[in-house]
């Protein structure tokens, strides 16, 4: 199974990753990269290798290094790790989940990591670059876009703020609708593979339940086969 999965901070991209994964291990079954859940790597302070039990605890020391990375060395890591990321290799894989790759990029970049104001059309032409890669090392890719109502994404932020949040209060309808932008107009998820989940009256279990409903016309055969056997295997 491979997911692309993006959305605007506080949306609930992480939350619904990390059940995503943990339904991936029980229900579907097969190896996900090096025992790893999924790819967190384009946010101003990274989740990183995300595990089923949830964030890793942060290091303070590295973390402020991070942060302190110039906009140059940080954008050139950036497409670094789009690059690694977008490899045929974690294609080859039985599962692929990424958040956010190119389209966090294109969006964050410039408003938030101090890209310069002239890479907007550089980071459109990568952004097509990266898609061409995995549309040729993962065409089965699904893209899925978590969303929520501005109202809610500010509830969140004011109920449950986060260390490290990168929004701002007065960008929040316009993110939404860059990542709604965005979205439509990507080349992954062709042919139908994309999906919507709006998370801004559903708990965490009633979303999960949605994207099996909706992920499952985009089940590969391989996939299926690995479900059945799952099942007869915990059944026996």
């Amino acid at each position: 199974m491979k997911i692309l999965m993006i959305g605007c901070e506080y949306s609930g991209t992480t939350t619904l990753a990390i059940e995503i994964t943990k339904w991936i291990t029980k229900v579907v079954g097969g190896n996900i990269h090096g025992a790893i859940s999924f790819h967190d790597h384009m946010k101003l302070v990274e989740g990183g290798h995300v595990n089923p039990e949830g964030l890793k605890e942060r290091d303070e020391k590295e973390t402020q290094e991070h942060i302190n990375f110039s906009p140059r060395h940080r954008q050139g890591y950036h497409h670094y790790m789009l690059a690694y990321h977008t490899a045929p290799g974690f294609f080859n894989d039985p599962h692929h989940l990424m958040t956010g790759m190119h389209i966090d990029d294109e969006i964050y970049g410039p408003r938030y990591k101090g890209y310069p104001g002239d890479q907007v059309k550089t980071l459109r032409l990568l952004s097509r670059h990266f898609e061409k890669d995995i549309l040729e090392a993962g065409p089965d890719t699904v893209l899925v876009l978590v969303k929520a109502s501005p109202d809610v994404i500010r509830k969140r932020i004011k109920e449950c703020p986060q260390e490290y949040q990168i929004i701002k209060d007065e960008d929040i309808e316009t993110l939404l609708s860059e990542f709604e932008y965005h979205f439509k107009r990507s080349r992954v998820g062709s042919l139908g593979k994309k999906i919507i989940l709006d998370t801004s009256e559903s708990s965490v279990s009633e979303t999960l339940k949605e994207f099996v409903e909706k992920i499952e016309p985009h089940i590969t055969d391989e996939d299926r086969l690995r479900i059945l056997t799952r099942g007869k295997m915990l059944a026996s």
